[in-house]
C-alpha cells in the first residue's frame, strides 16, 4: 500500500500476511490499519459495488461502542480496495488458541460477555456482524476485548469458504461446499440458490462457535473437508446438556435460528458461568463420545509470579477462571511496540499530589452509577490540557469515559490530553480476574510497565511515546477498587517528558481520582 497519501510502516501482528498492514496517513497525521478485502484476481466480470462496500463499511463505523472496532474510510489505492481503522495493540484469539489451547468455560464465558454486549448493541442499531470467528476477536490492553470487521460482505464471504465451521448454516449457500473462495457464477449455469442475509441468530450461532472454540481449544465443526464440514454445520451438534454452558452451546449451534436463546438468556447463562471458583478443563458429550478440551501444554512457560496483595486474592490452586485465562493470555502475547514508537524506562514513583487514603480490604462494593468528570476541578483540567473546552463524555451500561483534549490553537508542545474512564463490574472477583488480564497484556505490550504499590487493590503504569507522525509523550495508570476498575492517561504532544511532569501530573490526577472514589456518599 503505497502513494502519496500512505506511507507503509509494517504488518499488524493480528491480521493476515500483506493484508493487514500499519500505515502512516499523511493526510491526517495519524498511524492507522489498513486491511485490503480479498477481491477476485484476473476477472473482469466480478460483480463489485465499491460503493456499496463502502456504505455498509461505513454504516458499521458509525457504531459507538469500546468493543467495536470502528471504520475510519474505504479507499480505493489502484485496482486494490483498502479499509482503514485504529490500530489496537493486542492479540487475536485465534492466535491466543493456537499457541495456549483451551482457556476453559469460565474464562470463554469472560470474554463472551464482552463480545456479546457488542454484538447486542449493534443488533439494537440494526446492523450485524455477519464474520464473527476467533480471528476477529482481539484481546486489548485494559481487559477490552474489540471485534473487528463489522458488516463487510467480501470478508464475510472469504470467511464461509475458508473457516465454514463459523458461518451459521442459514448464512452458506447451496453452492457452498466448492474448497475455493466464492466466485461468479457461469453464465451457462443455473444460478444456485443465495444464502439468507445475516442477521442477529447467525451472529449468536458465530458466538457459539466461538464459545466452544475458547473452551476446548478446538472448533466445534471440524471435518476432512469443506463440504462435509458445511453438511456437519446444517445437521447441527448432538452435545448432551451436563450444565448450563453446555447447554448454552447445544442450544447456541441449533441449525434453526428460531431455537437459538436471545441475548439475554445468553447473558444469564455467561455471567454465571464466569464467576465459576475455578479453572477447569471442559469435557463434552456429542453423539454419546466425550470431547476433552485441549489442556495447557505442561511445557507452556508459567507466568511470572504476582507480588503478594492485602485484596480479596485467591491463591494460586484456587484462582478464578479469568485468572487462569490471563495467565494463559498473557505469555502468549508478543511485544507490540508501534515503528516510531519508543518506551522509556519506568520511572519511579513521584509521590506527587495528595496522597490516597488507604484502602480497607472490604470495601463495599461500587452500585451507584459514576461520573468520571466529577472527579477533577475545571482549575486542574485548564492547568494539564489548556483550552479543553467541554469533555466528551461517553456512557455505555457501566463503562463511562470523560476527556479532555486542548484546542489545536494550542502551541504543540503545550497541548495537553486527559481522559478518565471507569468500569464497575458485577462482583470483585470478576474485577480482579480481568484486571490479571489486563497485566498480563500491558507487561507484554510496555517494556516500562511497572506495578504500583498502595496505590489501590491493585494498579500499574505504562508509557507510550512517539517521534513519527503526531508526537506525543502518554502515561496510562490501570487501578482497580474492589469491582471497580479505572484508566487514568494524561499525555502531550511532545516526545519526551524530560522534566518529569507529566509522569508527576498523571499520578497526580490517579491518586485524586482514587481518593475521591473512596470518599463517595454511601
Amino acid at each position: 500500500m503505497t502513494g502519496e497519501r500512505f506511507h507503509p510502516i509494517g504488518p499488524l501482528a493480528q491480521g493476515a500476511p500483506g493484508r493487514a498492514l500499519r500505515v502512516f496517513d499523511r493526510r491526517t497525521g495519524m498511524e492507522v490499519a489498513a486491511k485490503r478485502l480479498p477481491l477476485p484476481e484476473g476477472r473482469s466480470d466480478f460483480d463489485f459495488d465499491f460503493d456499496e462496500v463502502r456504505r455498509q463499511a461505513m454504516a458499521a463505523g458509525g457504531l459507538r461502542h469500546p468493543s467495536i472496532h470502528p471504520v475510519y474510510e474505504v479507499v480505493g489505492v489502484g485496482t486494490e480496495v483498502w479499509i482503514l481503522s485504529p490500530v489496537v495493540n493486542g492479540w487475536s484469539l485465534r492466535a491466543e488458541l493456537h499457541q495456549r489451547a483451551a482457556l476453559g468455560p469460565a474464562a470463554a464465558a469472560a470474554i463472551g460477555l464482552r463480545v456479546l454486549d457488542a454484538l447486542a448493541y449493534a443488533h439494537r442499531h440494526g446492523v450485524t456482524h455477519g464474520n464473527l470467528h476467533p480471528g476477529n476477536v482481539l484481546l486489548a490492553p485494559g481487559g477490552h476485548v474489540v471485534l473487528n470487521d463489522f458488516a463487510i460482505p467480501a470478508l464475510a464471504e472469504e470467511t464461509t469458504a475458508r473457516l465454514p465451521g463459523f458461518t451459521a448454516p442459514e448464512l452458506t449457500p447451496d453452492d457452498a461446499k466448492a474448497t475455493h473462495p466464492p466466485q461468479p457464477p457461469d453464465r451457462n449455469e443455473a444460478t444456485p440458490e443465495p444464502a439468507a442475509e445475516p442477521g442477529p441468530a447467525a451472529d449468536l450461532w458465530a458466538l457459539g462457535a466461538i464459545l466452544y472454540t475458547a473452551a476446548l481449544g478446538r472448533p466445534p465443526f471440524v471435518r476432512a473437508t469443506p463440504a462435509a464440514t458445511v453438511e456437519a454445520v446444517r445437521q447441527g451438534i448432538a452435545i448432551e446438556a451436563k450444565d448450563p454452558f453446555t447447554a448454552l452451546l447445544r442450544d447456541l449451534l441449533d441449525p434453526d435460528p428460531a431455537r437459538r436463546p436471545d441475548a439475554a438468556a445468553v447473558h444469564a447463562v455467561l455471567r454465571e458461568v464466569a464467576a465459576r471458583p475455578a479453572f477447569e478443563v471442559v469435557t463434552v458429550t456429542v453423539g454419546g463420545v466425550e470431547i476433552v478440551g485441549r489442556p495447557i501444554p505442561a511445557d507452556a512457560p508459567a507466568p511470572p509470579p504476582a507480588p503478594p496483595k492485602r485484596s480479596r486474592r485467591l491463591k494460586p490452586a484456587t484462582l478464578v477462571p479469568a485468572v487462569a485465562a490471563a495467565a494463559v493470555l498473557g505469555a502468549g502475547l508478543a511485544l507490540l511496540v508501534p515503528v516510531g514508537t519508543t518506551a522509556a524506562p519506568p520511572a519511579a514513583a513521584s509521590g506527587t499530589g495528595p496522597a490516597a487514603a488507604p484502602v480497607p480490604d472490604d470495601l463495599p462494593p461500587f452500585t451507584k452509577p459514576l461520573k468520571p468528570c466529577t472527579l477533577v476541578s475545571d482549575d486542574l483540567v485548564r492547568e494539564l490540557a489548556p483550552s479543553a473546552g467541554e469533555p466528551f463524555t461517553y456512557v455505555k451500561g457501566a463503562f463511562t469515559s470523560c476527556s479532555w483534549k486542548s484546542d489545536y490553537a494550542v502551541p504543540e508542545a503545550k497541548r495537553g490530553e486527559l481522559s478518565i474512564t471507569l468500569d464497575t463490574l458485577d462482583s470483585a472477583a470478576m474485577s480482579d480476574a480481568t484486571f490479571d488480564l489486563s497485566k498480563r497484556v500491558a507487561s507484554r505490550l510496555h517494556t516500562n510497565y511497572r506495578e504500583v504499590d498502595g496505590l489501590a487493590h491493585d494498579a500499574f503504569t505504562y508509557t507510550d511515546t512517539a517521534t513519527r507522525g503526531l508526537r506525543r509523550y502518554k502515561v496510562t495508570y490501570e487501578f482497580r477498587l474492589g469491582n471497580l476498575r479505572g484508566t487514568v492517561e494524561y499525555g502531550r504532544s511532545v516526545g519526551v517528558d524530560p522534566d518529569g511532569s507529566i509522569a508527576g501530573n498523571a499520578e497526580k490526577v490517579t491518586r485524586l481520582v482514587i481518593d475521591r472514589l473512596l470518599k463517595r456518599p454511601g
